[in-house]
Parts: C-alpha cells; sequence; structure tokens
C-alpha cells in the first residue's frame, strides 16, 4: 500500500476531529450526527462517541478502499488519474460529513440537505467520464458475469454507463439546490444508473 497516500488521506480524515477536539468545551454533551432530508437533526451522539468513531471507520473504509486500488489487475486496468480520484472519495466525504457535524453542533453553520447530495452528483458526474476509459477487472466498474467474461461487452456497457452516470451526477447536483422531491429523485436516478447498464449488458449477452 501507498504508505504516504495512506499518511496523508488518514490525516484529512482525522481533522475535523482535531478540530472537534480544540473545541471540546464548547461542544455540547450530545451532538446532532445524523439529519434528515430537510436537513433537521433526528439522531444524536455523545462527544467522545463522536470524536472517536467516526475516524476510526473512515480511516478503516480508506484502508480497504487503497488496499483495492493497489492490485496488480487494476493497476493495469485502471487509468492513473482515475486510482487518484478513487484513493481521495472516502476522505472527502469524511471531510464533509464530519465537518458539517462540528460545525453545526458548535453553531457556525446550520444544517443543510444540500452538501453531500451535491457531492455524490459531482463524484457520479466524475466517475461517469472515467468509466468508459476502464478495462476489464474485478475491482471497479459494472462487475457483472456478461462484461466480465467478454471484453466488447465491457466496453459497450461502460460507454452506456458513462453517459448515465455524468446524466443522473448533474441530475443530482441540480436537485440538491432546487430540493423537489430529493429522496425520490435520488432514488430513482441512482437506481437507473445501476440497473440499466446491468439490463444493457444482458441484452448484448443474449445478442452475441
Amino acid at each position: 500500500m501507498n504508505k504516504k497516500q495512506l499518511i496523508l488521506t488518514s490525516f484529512v480524515i482525522v481533522l475535523p476531529a482535531l478540530i472537534g477536539a480544540f473545541f471540546w468545551k464548547a461542544l455540547p454533551e450530545q451532538i446532532p450526527t445524523h439529519f434528515g432530508i430537510d436537513g433537521q437533526a433526528d439522531g444524536y451522539s455523545s462527544k467522545v462517541f463522536t470524536l472517536v468513531a467516526f475516524p476510526i471507520l473512515f480511516v478503516l473504509f480508506q484502508i480497504i478502499a487503497l488496499a483495492s486500488l493497489e492490485r496488480e489487475s487494476v493497476k493495469v486496468t485502471v487509468p492513473a488519474k482515475m486510482r487518484r480520484f478513487y484513493a481521495w472519495i472516502v476522505p472527502a466525504l469524511s471531510f464533509i460529513v464530519q465537518g458539517s457535524i462540528y460545525a453545526n453542533a458548535l453553531g457556525w453553520v446550520k444544517s443543510s440537505p444540500t452538501l453531500v447530495p451535491a457531492f455524490l452528483g459531482i463524484i457520479f458526474v466524475i466517475i461517469g467520464n472515467y468509466l468508459p476509459k476502464t478495462h476489464r477487472n474485478h475491482t471497479i466498474g459494472i462487475r457483472i458475469p456478461w462484461t466480465l467474461s467478454d471484453d466488447k461487452n465491457w466496453h459497450k456497457t461502460h460507454r452506456i454507463a458513462g453517459k448515465l452516470w455524468v446524466l443522473g451526477g448533474l441530475i443530482i447536483l441540480l436537485e440538491s439546490f432546487v430540493q423537489v422531491a430529493m429522496p425520490y429523485v435520488m432514488g430513482v436516478v441512482i437506481a437507473i444508473m445501476i440497473i440499466a447498464p446491468m439490463i444493457y449488458s444482458f441484452l448484448l449477452s443474449r445478442k452475441a
């Protein structure tokens, strides 16, 4: 595993917790850690749990992510820029989630349902641009029997998936600001992004 990358990304993950520790006395005993789609807090955790559990959980996710990116098959089949991008998804999401929790608890900002959906929309757009450039592998991409068994099926499916993911990401990004039936729009869009390429791949295999 790339130790330098692990240290750097882990620091980004732990940074919000360090800020929380610095403002320990100013934090309430029960911190809002879960918010509904309307931005209102509907779940609370203790200061100690928030400070310790979140960084540990995200660092574990990051170790798993970096370990999967170090597989030789991934290095050969996935563009280097895409691997670097994947390596920063967990730290970026962790920073947004933890930063929002502490900023809200300290009264710096009011919770908003916009930030995380907007982040996901941007992520989907970027991944959609890279999907057609990936080659057949068992770690990153649409890994179903029909794509994994045929290069032509893999490339055609990922070209379609790339377009759908870019379009879906843009819709979610727009919806994060418009806020019209957010959970339903996100649910339908993400379902289409996942299911449509799988159906397309199956139809390709049947045709072949």
